[in-house]
Formats: C-alpha cells, structure tokens, sequence
C-alpha cells in the first residue's frame, strides 16, 4: 500500500478512555491517538521551521495602538 506520510501525537491509554477510541501496541501497551496530521497536501515551509523554533509573526501598526 502507498500512503500519505503522517504525524501521530498520542499519550498512553486511561481506563476512562471509551473502547473505541484505545489502540494498542505490541499486546502490551494501550495508546489513545490525539491528533494525527496526514501528508499529501504541499509544504509550507512558514510553519516549518528547523529546531521547533517558533514563527513571530508580524505586528501592524494598527495592531500596536490596539494593545495601549
């Protein structure tokens, strides 16, 4: 099968977690998945950016009178 790349964040399994939603892993670890990003769309490489760095974005000066 060819699939899109993707990005899974997910945190170890509750026992309030509802069945449906638990995955498990190698018969012994249970996961539940958070959020998943999936490939196949173009890069922007604004919201890519090396070492987790994050974006400033630009202040207008409209946007600078507003917070006075």
């Amino acid at each position: 099968m060819k699939l899109p790349q993707a990005l899974k964040y997910s945190r170890g399994a509750r026992e309030t977690d509802p069945e449906h939603l638990v995955e498990e892993s190698n018969g012994e670890f249970k996961y539940r998945t958070l959020i998943m990003f999936r490939g196949g769309g173009k890069a922007m490489p604004e919201f890519s950016l090396p070492g987790g760095q994050r974006q400033r974005h630009a202040v207008g000066p409209a946007q600078e009178n507003a917070a006075d």
